[in-house]
């Protein structure tokens, strides 16, 4: 089960690996800038992270409702997003300041 905890965790990863790909495409840092090589491997990581996570999502529902569709896998992560939608607001209101 995904914890809260976990979902912060994931989030804010999320958001430093934004903020680096942001940074480029508006010319605050280069693509060699010695920051982004230092982060490729967190970057990486928590990319591989994502598609790992999304095929065991679909696994999930293949294997517990045997409806890997599209339609599921998106009613699936809608509905995370709204178990955690009040951590989600918290978060985005923090990476606004």
């Amino acid at each position: 089960s995904l914890g809260t905890g976990d979902v912060e965790r994931a989030y804010k990863d999320a958001r430093v690996a934004y903020q680096l790909r942001s940074d480029v495409m508006h010319g605050s840092r280069s693509q060699n800038d010695e920051h982004l090589m230092v982060n490729a491997g967190f970057v990486h990581d928590l990319t591989r992270a994502a598609i790992l996570g999304s095929l065991a999502v679909h696994d999930l529902l293949d294997a517990r409702i045997g409806d890997a569709r599209l339609a599921s896998i998106a009613r699936f992560y809608d509905e995370t997003a709204l178990r955690f939608e009040p951590l989600f607001k918290r978060l985005q209101g923090e990476s606004k300041k």
